[in-house]
């Protein structure tokens, strides 16, 4: 069997004063605070991908109404002159 202690190391955490801390930023004296600019930049991007998405779908759908109007318009076209 592990001891508590092993199970603590294998989950990358370690003893301070009697608290379990996390590695890294923390653990350094350094708090992570906030959002960094490759993380906006990313969540930016995607949400321009939605929206560009959206308005082409949007604008497609335009599309195919003005082309249906336009077919019928002819389809009622040709059955007065037939």
């Amino acid at each position: 069997m592990c001891s508590i202690n092993s199970l603590y190391l294998v989950w990358g955490l370690r003893k301070s004063h009697h608290l379990y801390s996390l590695r890294g930023a923390k653990a350094m004296g350094r708090k992570q605070t906030g959002f960094t600019l490759v993380e906006i930049a990313i969540v930016l991007v995607i949400i321009g991908l939605l929206l560009g998405g959206i308005l082409k779908g949007q604008e497609m759908i335009t599309q195919a109404k003005i082309k249906n109007v336009v077919a019928d318009f002819s389809g009622i076209s040709a059955a007065y002159y037939g």
